[in-house]
């Protein structure tokens, strides 16, 4: 006989709300994932191996008082839904079994621990590089992270180099896998390493709550960016790594160059630096202008003052030769007097006359005259010749 899905589905609600003991009954565990939608709640309750589906509708919400991470026993009755397959909790009451649950206590209690022991101190943190080209990816190849990573490195660079240590991310031993990949990975010649995964209940997250994981993260020497869960969700790896990314989309992009970024960044640093080559040219220019415009004033008035000094010595030596030519010709009027007063004519124009012994010995006394002589006797305005008849000597 073959039946149909719907039948089997049916089969199995009829099974559940008929038996009484489902319709009435208590279950202890942890509460994780809770929201809430209009006037109900939604959540899981975990235990150490198993999770069940919880709803509380309005009616029964205003009676129970629970949140993240409670430990808590809930009354209600299990519901089949047949359209989606799952079973569910219907609850109706609660109480707390603990102040909190075993799962947050023992995730508090555990990173007190390590941080009293300096795993999440921030000066142990490295930087992440500028230009990063090789990086390492620990997580599972069969989940959306390495997908998102590669499509958002592809995007920014495709140039850079993706390496993937493929490990379970979560249940029995996945911390010891994803420590052992952080340590090959951190061997290579890698620029970044990113640890993680999708999101996920507290209890799928644990994994990367491990002791083992954070101090193989606080010992690498490569930078580690954690990109567990969605942006709510804090790990205690994410607290040792080195950067701690809301996603694994914003770890690719943390880990990554846009060479579209860089492109525009060059872009404008040429701008920008022609733009300030032209603003200093603009200013080497006008100081340019204004040092020869400063040098030609600076000429204009040396220039005026030599100006000056040359008109103002030129006056002063006009006004000394002058008054030396004066002088001179005073001077000058003065020898022509005397001299003009010392002249033979001068003489002869007052009534002496010159005299002459054979034309040519002028004779200033009378004992170079004898009688018979020849003589010429120069007056003023000529001349005559004589002869001496008699010489006669006055007595002194």
């Amino acid at each position: 006989m073959v039946l149909t899905v719907t039948a089997i589905s049916n089969y199995i609600k009829g099974l559940i709300e008929t038996e009484p003991m489902l319709q009435t009954l208590s279950v202890e565990g942890e509460v994780f994932d809770y929201s809430t939608h209009g006037q109900s709640a939604y959540f899981t309750l975990k235990d150490a191996d198993s999770s069940l589906r919880c709803v509380c509708f309005g009616y029964a919400q205003k009676r129970v008082d629970i949140k993240e991470g409670d430990n808590v026993i809930l009354t209600g009755a299990l519901n089949y839904y047949a359209k989606g397959g799952n079973v569910s909790l219907l609850v109706t009451s609660a109480k707390q079994n603990s102040k909190e649950g075993e799962l947050l206590l023992a995730y508090k209690r555990l990173k007190e621990k390590l941080d009293r022991e300096g795993y999440f101190k921030l000066a142990h943190k490295k930087p992440l590089p500028k230009y990063p080209q090789n990086i390492g990816v620990v997580t599972s190849k069969a989940g959306a992270v390495i997908c998102d990573i590669l499509n958002v490195v592809g995007a920014r660079n495709r140039a850079t180099n993706v390496v993937l240590y493929n490990v379970k991310v979560q249940g029995v031993g996945a911390d010891l896998e994803i420590a052992e990949g952080i340590r090959v990975l951190d061997k290579g010649a890698l620029d970044v390493i990113i640890v993680g995964r999708g999101g996920g209940s507290a209890e799928d997250l644990s994994a990367f709550n491990s002791e083992h994981i954070v101090r193989v993260v606080y010992n690498a020497k490569t930078p580690i960016i954690s990109a567990v869960g969605h942006e709510a969700d804090t790990s205690l790896t994410c607290y040792a790594a080195d950067v701690c990314a809301a996603t694994p989309s914003v770890a690719a992009s943390l880990a990554t160059f846009s060479l579209a970024d860089k492109r525009g960044q060059i872009v404008n640093t040429a701008k920008q630096l022609k733009k300030n080559l032209n603003l200093l040219e603009q200013k080497k220019s006008s100081r340019l202008q204004r040092s020869i415009s400063g040098c030609i004033y600076k000429l204009q008035n040396i220039q005026q003052r030599h100006k000056n000094k040359i008109v103002n010595l030129t006056s002063r030596l006009t006004t000394k030769m002058q008054f030396l030519q004066t002088v001179k010709k005073h001077r000058l009027e003065k020898l022509i007097s005397n001299l003009d007063a010392a002249s033979p004519i001068k003489i002869l124009q007052k009534g002496y006359a010159k005299v002459y012994k054979k034309q040519k010995v002028s004779v200033a006394s009378i004992t170079s005259i004898s009688k018979g002589d020849n003589l010429e006797v120069m007056f003023a305005d000529g001349k005559i010749k004589a002869e001496v008849l008699d010489v006669k000597k006055y007595n002194k």
